[in-house]
């Protein structure tokens, strides 16, 4: 409960403060701003478009000319977590119904670290060109001005109790199995952590909508086929909201509800990372059956290295180095890879460029496309 509370602090006490629109300097050194119109750009930079953490952006391929991003989020100001999360799948879902050519909508984009609402939309970009259909991406941040509170409670909250989830992974598995109260006890407090990061809350959300189904024998898993949620494509910080929101799916979902034989099989829903290496849950055998995990990270991803230096090094030890993706097979489960002198930024632009010295970003739009 302490860790839950303290990133919940960390993460409101300055929103007051943060103006709507916030631009980010840090935004271009890492995503694809560029393939954003002068248009969309300005919705950002001019305040325009307001989208607290946890509200989702629709944002549709470059190919498809016309299509203004669409704004999911809560009428409330003040709403954060669970309540946040309600507003922002009912609007989401109103969105849907409203709008037929996103009824297909299947994928998310969640980025990381110190993000504005405009990386969250040029995430959004590259992974819609690479799947080439709309994608909603979960705002993470409101950019340079939250940079001090995002990193502290990253770095110092988040990526501490990761790193302790991938180092004490056998003793927790081993005490939940035989100690039932220890099992609730993490079970709530999973639930707790995940409630205090707003997109972590939101995916929750998504995950038991676009999973679950009510029937005549109460709550259940969809069908294989008709999940609605093909992918789910995290960067940096977003992969410990990604952690969070299956963890609390883990723990607190699928040991509840029924799961039909036809829900243990293809299609998978495809967790996708790039940078922060994390623990992604295992402990109940059905989450091999319901998703697939993809984690890729670079060699010189001096960022990732430090937020999560032993998957870092669980990738080198492995001999898991790529010098491109001709070499990985993205049909294993889990799918990892450590991408030769690449580092934090998936920016489609800098993972090949004019400059071949200077291509060194996650060759991300390959990556999906082969995954997709």
């Amino acid at each position: 409960m302490l860790l839950a509370q303290a990133i919940q602090t960390m993460e409101s006490v300055m929103q007051p403060l943060v103006k709507a629109g916030t631009a980010s300097k840090y935004d271009p050194e890492f995503y694809g701003v560029k393939a954003l119109t002068p248009k969309e750009r300005d919705m950002f930079s001019d305040g325009s478009l307001c989208a607290p953490e946890g509200s989702i952006l629709i944002v549709y391929p470059g190919s498809v000319p016309g299509k203004d991003i669409v704004v999911c989020t809560s009428a409330d100001p003040a709403a954060t977590g669970e309540a946040l999360a309600k507003d922002v799948l009912a609007s989401l879902k109103a969105t849907i119904a409203n709008t037929p050519e996103l009824a297909d909508l299947d994928t998310l984009a969640i980025p990381g670290n110190a993000t504005s609402p405009l990386a969250a939309a040029a995430l959004a970009r590259t992974v819609a060109n690479s799947v080439q259909k709309p994608v909603a991406a979960i705002v993470t941040g409101t950019g340079a001005a939250d940079v001090l509170f995002e990193t502290c409670s990253g770095g110092m909250l988040m990526a501490p109790a990761a790193g302790m989830l991938y180092n004490w992974d056998a003793v927790l598995e081993t005490t939940m199995k035989r100690i039932p109260v220890a099992n609730t006890m993490i079970a709530n407090y999973v639930h707790d952590l995940t409630s205090s990061i707003s997109e972590a809350a939101t995916l929750f959300a998504i995950l038991k909508d676009r999973m679950l189904e009510q029937t005549s024998r109460g709550l259940s898993l969809r069908p294989a086929g008709e999940r609605k949620l093909k992918m789910v494509v995290s960067h940096s910080k977003g992969n410990w909201g990604v952690l969070c929101a299956l963890l609390d799916f883990e723990l607190n979902v699928v040991e509840r509800v029924a799961a039909p034989a036809a829900a243990r099989s293809d299609p998978k829903v495809h967790i996708v990372t790039f940078g922060n290496w994390v623990s992604l849950p295992n402990l109940k055998p059905i989450m091999a059956d319901l998703f697939h995990y993809h984690q890729f990270m670079g060699t010189h991803d001096k960022i990732g290295g430090m937020g999560s230096s032993y998957g870092y090094a669980r990738l080198a030890l492995a001999g898991k180095v790529v010098g491109s993706d001709q070499g990985v097979d993205h049909q294993a489960n889990p799918d990892e890879a450590l991408y030769f002198k690449c580092s934090h930024g998936v920016d489609p632009a800098k993972a090949h460029g004019v400059d071949p010295a200077k291509a060194d970003h996650l060759p991300i739009e390959e990556i999906l496309r082969k995954i997709k």
